[in-house]
């Protein structure tokens, strides 16, 4: 299931690769970028398919990593990604079989209409502070 692209603040939050060997624990990227925020002469098309929201495994715990800043500006209309992963952390051990999707993080973004996509993850447009 896909969903509609979100635009979200960036502030020069860091851009990730996931490694291919992950060893027991697991990274997935939930969404990536579709635009760069860049100033001036700077030509860009770094930040494009980079990873913005990253989901995961660490040890027994789990963890939700935000490139951009989905708490501030509420006209975005973000801030329930927040709440969502807070819960999504505190749910205990994920069993290795058990995906890490979008929809199972961000249980509030159900309610927004699908794009149609077949992807698991999701589109963020950045922009500045």
């Amino acid at each position: 299931e896909g969903y509609q692209p979100l635009t979200m603040l960036y502030a020069n939050g860091p851009l990730w690769e996931i490694a291919n060997d992950q060893g027991p624990d697991r990274t997935v990227a939930l969404a990536h970028f579709r635009s760069d925020v860049k100033r001036g002469d700077d030509p860009g098309g770094v930040m494009p398919g980079t990873p913005a929201i990253l989901g995961g495994t660490y040890g027994k715990g789990r963890f939700v990593l935000f490139s951009a800043h989905p708490e501030f500006h509420k006209k975005l209309g973000n801030q329930p990604l927040v709440v969502d992963a807070a819960r999504w952390v505190t749910q205990g051990e994920l069993s290795r079989d058990k995906p890490i999707r979008w929809g199972d993080v961000f249980p509030s973004s159900r309610r927004q209409k699908p794009e149609p996509a077949t992807s698991d993850s999701r589109s963020i447009d950045a922009v500045k502070p």
